[in-house]
C-alpha cells in the first residue's frame, strides 16, 4: 500500500492535534491557539456548505491581513474549497474581472470594502452568499461572527484531497492581464517543506508576516510556521515602524520582506533604538535587490542571516541564495554570488534555453525554464496560456538569465523587458545596476522608448535619495564609465515614487504607459 503524502489539510489538523494550546496567531493584541483556529475553520466549513458552496467551490476573500482571513483559508484547506484571495487594491472593474473569471460561491469581505462589494453585486451572479467581517454588516450580507458560531450545522460530506486546488491566486503580472494560478494541496505542501530548512524555522518559533496575504510569499511563510507549530505574528500592513516594534516586542525570528519594505525599515529615523537581535532570518525576494541595499542591510543588521529566493506564483521558490553566501566576504566570488538569486533547490530541474528551445551554454543568457513538484496545476479557465507556459511539463518563466559553473542563477531581465537598440540586446537590469551604483538614487527603472534611428533607446526613471540632487548629465556620464556606450540612458526622468505591484515589484507596464513615448 502506497504511503499517503501529507497535504495542507494535514498541516492544520496535525498541528492542532499535537499542539492544541500553542498560540498559532498573534494579531493586534489577540492570541489564537491551534485548537481555536481549527474549531473556527470547521464552523466556517459548515457555514460555507450551508450557503451553497460545494467541494472545490471558490471562496473569495477581500480583506487586509486579519485573523478572519486566516480562518477562511484554514477552512478551505480542510474541506477542499478553493481559497481565492483578492487584491484589495484593485478597482471595482478589476475585481469584477477576477470574480467573473473565478466565479466564487462565497465572498468574504471586510466592512471597509462594503462600497466596493456593493459595486460588484450586480455583476456577479455566481456569488450565493456575502459574509462581512466587522460590526456593520449590510442588510444583504451575513455576519462573519454568525458564520463562525454555526457549529451545530450538519457535517460537511467532503474533505480536501491531494490533487484538489487549494489556492486560486491571480498574478499581479508585469506583462499584461492577470491570470488565475491554480495551486494544488500536494504542490503547496511540498513548497512549504522546501523553505523550512533554508529559512531555518524553529519548531514552536515566531514568524513575522506583514506582506499582504493575497501574495504567495506571505501565505507560504505563514504556512511554513504553522507546519512547525509556531506563532505567526501578523501585522495589518507593512508599516516600517510597526515592523520594528513587532520584532522587538514579540521577539520574532523569521520574516519575508520585499526589497522596498526592507529599504523603508532600514531608513526609519529611530532604527538604531530598536532591538532586532531576535531576528535570525530575513527572506527577501519578489524583486531584484541592488548591491547598495544589500550592503546597507549587512551593516545595519549584522546578526541577521539573509536568504534570497527566486520564484513565482506559478512555481513557488525554486532557488535559494543561502545565509552563508551572504557572509562569505573573504571569497573572491562573494560579490558575484551576491548578485545572483542562488542555486536551484535539490528537487528543481532548471534549463536555460535559447529562442529555438535549445539549451544555452554556461554563462549564455536565455529564458529560465523550471520543472519541480511545486509547479502550478495550470491557469484557471485558460488552457491556451497553460500550454504556452508549460510545454512538456517545464514552466517557461519569461525571465532571462544564465547559470554559472556552480549553478548559481543570474537574472538579467524579464524577457519582454529587453530593449533592442540598433540590433543590440540591452538588458534593463544591467543599466539599473549601473545607475544604482552612483549612490545618489533610492531606486531606478529602465524602459525602452521609440527611436527613429535605433528602433529603441534607453530611458531611465529614477528616484533620488532624500537630500540628493543628481543631474541627468552626471548620471549618464557615470553609466558610460561602467557599461558600454550603447547601453547608457539617452534620457532620464526624475520622480518621487514608482507604481508598485502588490509584491513590491516595479510596475513597468505603468511606467511605459507614462514615460514610454518620446
Amino acid at each position: 500500500m502506497e504511503h499517503r503524502r501529507p497535504i495542507l489539510r494535514d498541516m492544520w489538523l496535525g498541528s492542532a492535534h499535537r499542539s492544541p494550546d500553542k498560540i498559532a496567531l498573534h494579531f493586534e493584541g489577540s492570541e489564537i491557539s491551534y485548537r481555536q483556529v481549527v474549531e473556527y475553520a470547521q464552523s466556517l466549513g459548515k457555514s460555507f456548505h450551508a450557503g451553497g458552496a460545494r467541494h472545490q467551490s471558490r471562496v473569495a476573500v477581500l480583506a487586509k491581513n486579519c485573523l478572519e482571513a486566516v480562518y477562511v483559508y484554514a477552512a478551505c484547506h480542510i474541506f477542499g474549497y478553493i481559497s481565492t484571495p483578492l487584491n484589495w487594491r484593485l478597482s471595482v472593474p478589476e475585481l469584477n474581472g477576477v470574480l467573473g473569471d473565478s466565479l466564487p460561491d462565497i465572498l468574504v469581505f471586510e466592512e471597509e470594502f462594503t462600497r466596493e462589494v456593493e459595486g460588484i453585486r450586480a455583476e456577479q451572479e455566481s456569488i450565493q452568499e456575502y459574509i462581512c467581517i466587522g460590526d456593520n454588516t449590510p442588510a444583504w450580507a451575513s455576519s462573519f461572527t454568525h458564520a463562525l458560531n454555526l457549529g451545530g450545522l450538519p457535517a460537511v460530506p467532503y474533505q480536501a484531497e491531494a490533487d484538489d486546488i487549494a489556492h486560486l491566486l491571480f498574478t499581479s503580472g508585469t506583462t499584461g492581464k492577470a491570470k488565475g494560478v491554480m495551486r494544488s494541496q500536494r504542490a503547496d505542501y511540498r513548497a512549504l517543506q522546501s523553505i523550512i530548512a533554508p529559512l531555518e524555522f524553529n519548531h514552536g518559533g515566531k514568524t513575522l508576516v506583514m506582506m499582504p496575504m493575497y501574495h504567495i510569499g506571505a501565505l507560504f511563510i505563514s504556512y511554513a510556521q504553522f507546519l512547525y507549530e509556531g506563532t505567526v505574528v501578523l501585522l495589518r500592513a507593512a508599516d516600517p515602524l510597526a515592523i520594528l516594534h513587532a520584532i522587538e516586542q514579540e521577539r520574532t525570528e523569521v520574516t519575508f520582506m520585499a526589497p522596498t519594505v526592507i529599504h523603508d525599515v532600514l531608513n526609519v529615523p529611530e532604527f538604531h533604538r530598536f532591538d532586532v537581535s531576535s531576528m535570525r532570518t530575513i527572506q527577501y525576494g519578489a524583486a531584484p535587490m541592488t548591491m547598495p541595499l544589500l550592503k546597507e542591510m549587512r551593516e545595519k543588521m549584522p546578526s541577521v542571516g539573509f536568504v534570497n529566493t527566486y520564484g513565482a506564483t506559478e512555481m513557488s521558490s525554486v532557488t535559494f541564495l543561502y545565509k552563508n553566501h551572504h557572509r562569505d566576504v573573504d571569497s573572491a566570488l562573494f560579490e558575484k554570488h551576491l548578485s545572483s538569486v542562488g542555486q536551484p533547490y535539490p528537487d528543481v530541474d532548471m534549463r536555460i534555453i535559447d529562442d529555438g528551445g535549445e539549451d544555452c551554454a554556461l554563462g549564455e543568457v536565455g529564458e529560465v525554464c523550471v520543472r519541480t513538484p511545486t509547479l502550478m496545476s495550470g491557469y484557471w479557465n485558460n488552457s491556451e496560456a497553460t500550454i504556452q507556459a508549460m510545454p512538456n511539463g517545464w514552466y517557461a518563466t519569461g525571465d532571462m538569465g544564465y547559470l554559472d559553473e556552480q549553478s548559481f542563477l543570474y537574472l538579467v531581465d524579464r524577457k519582454k523587458d529587453m530593449i533592442i537598440s540598433g540590433g543590440e540586446n540591452i538588458y534593463c537590469r544591467e543599466v539599473e545596476e549601473a545607475l544604482m551604483a552612483h549612490g545618489s538614487l533610492s531606486d531606478a527603472a529602465v524602459i525602452g522608448v521609440p527611436d527613429e534611428r535605433w528602433g529603441e533607446s534607453v530611458r531611465a526613471i529614477v528616484i533620488p535619495k532624500e537630500g540628493e540632487n543628481p543631474t541627468e548629465e552626471a548620471l549618464i556620464s557615470f553609466c558610460q564609465s561602467r557599461i558600454a556606450r550603447y547601453k547608457r540612458p539617452k534620457s532620464i526622468i526624475f520622480v518621487n515614487e514608482f507604481p508598485r505591484l502588490p509584491s513590491g515589484k516595479t510596475k513597468k507596464t505603468e511606467l511605459r504607459a507614462r514615460y514610454g513615448q518620446l
